[in-house]
């Protein structure tokens, strides 16, 4: 007995200050989960059209496309010069026109002399200043474009020239994720279902997309044979992607300018779509979206079906469409990215192995213990990498910071 009227609270009696036989907790039902901006590369891939089931853990493909409608300058050549060294100059043939923009001239070729060289002789109708247009000096870097092959009166067929198919391959890889608990665990009356199959299948399959994610971006290709068999890794993306990487270190503002110049380049390969999608870390995205704006570009931003922001951009050549991938790139890694067109990556998943849960996988004298796990295998196929580009370096505020 206690003297006085009940309160809330009593120093004295405690087995009536909280949740006990006498008093009901006020608990919420909900374990809210952390904001899910993550993953947002595979949950891409899985959104589109995956490619072609893998009967394989090796597959190989191959690409190809037509010449290229230019040719690009190598090194500095005088106004006369009679050789000038480019890239792939077999794009080219004997009695091709040449349209320098840059200086107005036009040449006419004589002939292909190897790989990185294209004769321009002052013989009758050939050569530098081509119909009465005046040779200049061609500087490293400038665009000689193809305006038709000529043919005179009595001329013959040209030489040919054929863009040879080139091949690549990737290897699956296997993921999985187990999940144990109790037969007595799992009978017990939780809160969201902690610890129990249902919690348990959904958080590890979080993690999963999370940890596939990053290997889609930086995995390396790799096989061994260990004690448990053959062990097979993939490429990612940015074992694949050659042709544009793009490092900001040192630049400590890049200007809405720079980013034009480096992104435009990828909507420049003849495989490349209108529009791309750029996975960025806070730094990066936080450092083109300021670059924009600071010139008068005001950014669209919309909502996908998945709940993911996306803020829209135009560059020359097409539009971006940035979406923070921030539990990828985080870190040291919140000033890289991957420009991405996502006409050419795919996701492949391999055979049976498209996120297979394999049940009651525990020891046959576990009869108090259910053990399952979930199994995925896949790969990713990036074709035409001259269309991708990757970036790195950009430095910021959130490089020591946790997103998660």
């Amino acid at each position: 007995m206690f003297s006085g009227g009940f309160e809330t609270f009593s120093e004295s009696n405690t087995d009536l200050n909280k949740g006990s036989m006498f008093r009901i907790d006020d608990d919420d039902l909900q374990l809210y989960w952390k904001n899910r901006n993550a993953s947002e590369f595979y949950k891409m891939l899985r959104l589109l059209k995956t490619g072609r089931t893998l009967t394989q853990p090796r597959f190989d493909y191959g690409q190809t496309d037509k010449s290229a409608n230019y040719v690009i300058v190598k090194k500095d050549a005088a106004f006369d010069a009679t050789s000038i060294d480019v890239f792939d100059a077999y794009t080219c043939v004997a009695g091709d026109r040449l349209f320098n923009p840059r200086t107005n001239e036009l040449v006419r070729i004589d002939a292909v002399d190897d790989s990185d060289t294209i004769s321009t002789a002052a013989t009758t109708g050939y050569g530098r200043g081509f119909a009465g247009s005046t040779g200049a000096i061609m500087r490293a870097g400038d665009y000689l474009f193809k305006t038709g092959r000529l043919i005179a009166e009595k001329g013959v067929a040209p030489d040919s020239n054929s863009v040879a198919p080139k091949s690549d391959y990737n290897y699956c890889e296997f993921w999985v994720k187990a999940m144990e608990r109790t037969n007595m665990q799992e009978a017990t009356k939780m809160l969201d279902g902690v610890g129990q199959v249902s919690e348990q299948y959904m958080r590890k399959i979080w993690e999963m997309d999370e940890e596939i994610n990053f290997a889609l971006y930086w995995g390396k290709r790799y096989r061994t044979y260990e004690a448990e068999g053959a062990l097979y890794a993939m490429n990612g993306i940015a074992q694949q992607i050659k042709t544009h990487a793009i490092n900001g270190a040192g630049i400590a503002f890049p200007t809405w300018e720079l980013y034009n110049e480096w992104f435009s380049p990828t909507f420049d390969a003849n495989s490349s779509s209108t529009s791309k999608v750029l996975f960025a870390g806070k730094n990066l995205r936080t450092s083109v979206l300021s670059a924009a704006r600071a010139v008068g570009i005001a950014p669209t931003q919309y909502l996908t079906k998945l709940g993911s922001t996306v803020t829209q951009i135009d560059v020359d050549g097409g539009t971006i469409d940035i979406m923070g991938d921030y539990k990828s790139f985080q870190g040291p890694l919140s000033g890289s990215g991957f420009l991405v067109d996502s006409a050419h990556v795919e996701f492949r998943p391999f055979n049976t192995f498209d996120r297979k849960l394999m049940s009651n996988i525990e020891l046959p004298n576990q009869i108090m213990i259910e053990k399952d796990c979930v199994v995925q295998a896949g790969s990713v196929a990036l074709q035409h990498e001259e269309a991708h580009a990757r970036l790195d370096g950009f430095n910021g505020p959130f490089n020591g910071l946790k997103s998660g």
